[in-house]
Formats: C-alpha cells, sequence, structure tokens
C-alpha cells in the first residue's frame, strides 16, 4: 500500500531524526549515531516510548485506509449487483408485454441470482405488474433498483405496512384504540396541521381520561418467533405527557391476546415529536394494531399524528408511503401497504 503524505510527514519528522541523531547529555551535545554508539549502546526508555507511539499511530492510520477500502468495495459490490438485477427486470418487462415477475421466486429464477449467507435479496412488485422494487444487501450494505429510480440507489426497498400511514382521505378504518378508562374524543382526517402533506389524523378531547391511537395493517400481520418489527409516527400534543408504546396481536398457537408491552416515551407540549420502537416477539403472533396509549388529556387538548411506519426489520427506516416519489401502492390508496426505496435511520 502506497504512504499517504502524512506517512511521509511523521518519517522525516520524527523516525529518522531519532534514528540519526542521540542526545548526548555531557554538554547537551548532538552527536550522529555512529559516533554515539561509541560511548554507549541502547536507546532510553523515553526514545522507545517515542518509537511505539510512532508505530501506533502508522498502524492507526493504516487500519483506517484499510477499512475505508473495505467499506468502498462494499458499496460498489452492492450497487453493480443492484444494477444488474435492475436491468434484468428491464429487460423482462421488454419481452412479457410491459409487466414484471410476479413474485420473489421468479425474480430470483430470472435475475439468476440466490440468497446466500452475505448477500440478500429484496424483490416486490404492484398489483398490476406495471412498478417493482429490486435491491441486494452486501454485508449491510444495500443498493436498490426501481421500475421509476433510473439507476441503482443507495437504499432498500421496504414494504410500510400501515394501511393509512398520512392520515389522508376521510376513512377511520384503519385506526384504532387501546387501554381502558377513555378520554372521550372526536377523531377525523385533518387538514389544519401535518408533519409533511396536507392532512393529519386529529384528536380533538372534550372528557378527561387517557388518550391512544393505533395504526392498523390492512389485514393481521403475521409475526413469527425471532422476527422483528420496527415502528414510528409523529405526534403534535398541546399537552405534554408520558405515552406508552406498544403492538397488540394475538397468539397464533390459540388465538389469545397479546401485546408487546408498553414502552414509556415523554411527548412534549406544541411541537411534533417522533415516537419509535424495535420489537421481536418470543412466539408466533398475529399483529393487528401498533400506536401509543395512556397519555392524560383533559377537555379541550388537541392531538395530530402522522406518518405511521410499520416495517418488518430489526431497524427503522425512514418514512415512505404510496405517494413519495418513486413508490407505489400494493392496492388502493391510502387503504393498503405501500412500497419505496428507503434509507435506514
Amino acid at each position: 500500500m502506497a504512504c499517504k503524505p502524512y506517512d511521509n510527514i511523521i518519517f522525516h519528522s520524527v523516525v529518522q531524526p531519532l534514528l540519526t541523531y542521540r542526545l548526548a547529555h555531557d554538554g547537551h551535545a548532538i552527536i550522529p549515531l555512529m559516533q554515539w554508539g561509541k560511548k554507549q549502546t541502547g536507546f532510553t526508555i523515553v526514545e522507545l516510548l517515542i518509537v511505539v507511539v510512532v508505530i501506533a499511530i502508522l498502524a492507526a492510520i493504516t487500519i483506517v485506509s484499510y477499512n475505508g477500502i473495505q467499506n468502498r468495495a462494499k458499496e460498489s459490490a452492492a450497487q453493480s449487483t443492484a444494477a444488474q438485477v435492475g436491468k434484468r427486470m428491464l429487460q423482462h418487462a421488454i419481452e412479457k408485454g410491459e409487466v414484471y415477475p410476479a413474485d420473489k421466486a421468479a425474480f430470483l429464477s430470472y435475475a439468476g441470482v440466490a440468497d446466500t449467507s452475505d448477500t440478500t435479496y429484496d424483490y416486490f412488485v404492484s398489483p398490476d405488474q406495471k412498478s417493482f422494487c429490486a435491491g441486494t444487501t452486501k454485508q449491510n450494505v444495500s443498493y436498490s433498483f426501481s421500475a421509476s429510480s433510473g439507476g441503482a440507489v443507495k437504499g432498500r426497498c421496504m414494504e410500510n405496512l400501515a394501511a393509512n400511514p398520512s392520515a389522508a382521505g376521510v376513512s377511520l378504518a384503519y385506526f384504532g384504540a387501546a387501554g381502558s378508562s377513555h378520554a372521550t374524543t372526536s377523531k377525523a382526517i385533518a387538514t389544519d396541521r401535518a408533519h409533511s402533506g396536507t392532512s393529519a389524523l386529529k384528536a380533538t378531547v372534550s372528557a378527561a381520561g387517557q388518550l391512544s391511537v393505533m395504526s392498523k395493517p390492512v389485514a393481521p400481520l403475521r409475526l413469527n418467533a425471532g422476527e422483528s418489527l420496527s415502528w414510528s409516527f409523529w405526534v403534535y400534543s398541546t399537552k405534554a405527557g408520558n405515552v406508552s408504546n406498544l403492538a397488540e396481536a394475538n397468539r397464533v398457537s390459540d388465538g389469545t391476546y397479546t401485546n408487546s408491552g408498553g414502552v414509556v416515551s415523554n411527548v412534549p407540549a406544541n411541537t411534533w415529536t417522533k415516537i419509535s420502537r424495535t420489537w421481536s416477539p418470543s412466539e408466533d403472533q398475529n399483529i393487528s394494531q401498533i400506536g401509543f396509549y395512556n397519555l392524560q388529556v383533559v377537555s379541550g387538548d388537541l392531538l395530530w399524528f402522522d406518518e405511521f411506519a410499520i416495517y418488518k426489520s430489526d431497524k427503522p427506516y425512514q418514512y415512505s408511503d404510496g405517494d413519495s416519489t418513486g413508490a407505489f401502492w400494493n392496492g388502493n390508496v391510502n387503504a393498503s401497504s405501500s412500497v419505496n426505496i428507503v434509507l435506514a435511520e
């Protein structure tokens, strides 16, 4: 590996003078190394320590440079692979009447690739097979290619499982409540405040109690033991307080109720606050709704909720819905899951 400029500076300014000259204590004279060697042998402890420190610095620089080269190689490999499979999908559309493979198995077969221990593939296709998102992850580095991306871009193809993630339209069918002793509220899709877009779910409180808001997937979401689920949403409240963040579910084994257990998050007043969590169940479950409960409110309090994101993942990802750039809905607009290329947070 070629030396960096700072390697040469360290060598010429520290190491070479140390090896060429030694400071003699008789009269403080600088004596050439060969002449000094006639008077005594060996290095002092201070000089040895200087050499050790310099070697450590050079080793650290080498390690950092090596890691940088490794990371760039991973990025390049993932980007190249994503570009190749993406181009294969475009070729599929040309050959098959402007449609893309119907599922991941067909995608893997046509692209001529397979999941391995260090390389995995994601594939999603719209119901009409006119849009797709395909990507690869190599050692935690992800690149993806979609029908509208124009090439391989950094990020992973992910499905947001919240059915109405941006609280748009007029229907409240995909929102629920949890807990007991509910405050009396009226909830509606409102346009007077939103974290992004033009609307949010608004709750107007008319009698005191605990307030909860839960987002529902289109159908119960199967999550097996050991799998992970991450979710997030934004809250704006005129009343500060704590909320319990949780997922509600039914056990696959017998259908009985269970939940993830609440994790307390603080919601300050009059500012948008993001609440997020990642969780893995110990048994197979069908997730029915995700959100929070137990925010203590009184008459006159107002709250808005926006950008619900639910991903099958062991880490949180950026928010996206079917109206985001490059995304598509897996069914009816604001009433189905959606797919897009997103970055991990």
